[in-house]
């Protein structure tokens, strides 16, 4: 409760108000699907001032959005309302969200020139030349999207994908194919018993993505296709 922040909306007039974890709203906004919405309720209240501690009536609440269900109500607060953090929240939730920004850009996009993924700190002094903003309750997918298009104008970026075949031992096959979930296209077992699979990654990954495979097996065996 605590470290709970206030969103609030104005509808009819009159304002309503929900108490509200930050840091899950911001799970909720990046996976929605995933996040019970009353979870991220410090009270299952829904006020005119929080602050007060002032209810509002069920008849204003089916007024204002045509049911007195909770997590229908919160659900709209959230996505049409306003979140008030604490300097200090927005700080670090903005922090977290830019780290994974650009890890995401530098793990998907490659400088055509050197066929070789930026470095993170030229993508990080590119989001900061663009002066891009970052929303701490933008989702993950939007901002990416969003950053990729301001930073194609000031460093070149390329979103080949390369697909290689990768020959895994029976020991490795746990490790290997966990790594390799989603990227994996074909698969098949050996008669001497190794896992072979085709997989499709971004090519800012291939290098990590084989230095990891190493680290599984060194007897792990690629090549390009």
């Amino acid at each position: 409760l605590d470290d709970a922040v206030v969103a609030r909306i104005d509808r009819h007039g009159q304002r309503f108000e929900i108490l509200v974890d930050p840091q899950g709203v911001q799970n909720w906004k990046d996976n929605p699907d995933e996040v019970d919405l009353l979870t991220l309720l410090a009270v299952e209240e829904v006020w005119t001032s929080a602050r007060e501690a002032e209810r509002v009536s069920e008849e204003d609440l089916e007024k204002a959005f045509d049911t007195t269900e909770l997590a229908t109500i919160a659900e709209h607060i959230l996505a049409k309302g306003s979140i008030q953090l604490t300097t200090q929240q927005r700080r670090e939730m903005t922090e977290q969200k830019r780290k994974r920004l650009v890890t995401a850009i530098v793990e998907a996009a490659v400088d055509p020139k050197t066929g070789l993924p930026h470095p993170a700190i030229r993508v990080d002094q590119a989001l900061e030349e663009a002066k891009y903003l970052i929303d701490p309750f933008k989702s993950d997918h939007l901002l990416y999207q969003e950053a990729i298009k301001v930073l194609r104008p000031l460093i070149p970026l390329s979103f080949e994908e390369c697909k290689m075949a990768v020959k895994v031992p029976h020991h490795a096959y746990g490790p290997a194919s966990r790594l390799l979930r989603g990227s994996t296209q074909q698969e098949e077992w050996t008669s001497e018993g190794s896992w072979v699979a085709v997989i499709e990654i971004p090519r800012a990954r291939r290098e990590a993505i084989l230095g990891r495979l190493a680290k599984i097996s060194p007897d792990v065996e690629s090549r390009d296709l």
